[in-house]
């Protein structure tokens, strides 16, 4: 009877470090400096951040969210997110995302907008 609660315990302290394990291991995403890290990159998942240049468009035939950042070293990269367009976008100046770059293409998977009005300091008071 010992024997059973014994492998039991095992079974579920393994679950855990495998849960563990995965859910650790997507909290350590890199995140890349430069378009051209991100495209020399294998990896499954990586965060990149650009300010936002010229016209954005919603694709009505894949149901993407289409749109182009510029790095700090004025490389641009086409950036596809399944998904609705995040609040803000309009006044973001730079955005984080992150995904894999495929096919020519950044598809992200997440999308964050930084405003820099909501860090500047208010006048007055």
């Amino acid at each position: 009877m010992k024997a059973i609660y014994y492998f039991l315990a095992g079974v579920v302290v393994a679950g855990l470090a495998v849960f563990g394990y995965s859910s650790l291991g997507r909290s350590f995403t890199p995140y890349l400096e430069t378009f051209a890290e991100v495209r020399a990159s294998n990896r499954p998942f990586v965060k990149v951040s650009g300010m936002v240049v010229g016209a954005c468009r919603f694709d009505e035939k894949s149901g993407a969210f289409i749109f182009e950042l510029r790095d700090s070293k004025g490389d641009k990269m086409k950036v596809s997110y399944e998904g609705q367009k995040p609040f803000n976008f309009e006044q973001a100046k730079w955005v984080l995302v992150g995904g894999m770059y495929r096919n020519g293409v950044f598809e992200a998977k997440s999308v964050s907008t930084k405003c820099p009005s909501k860090y500047s300091s208010q006048k007055g008071g």
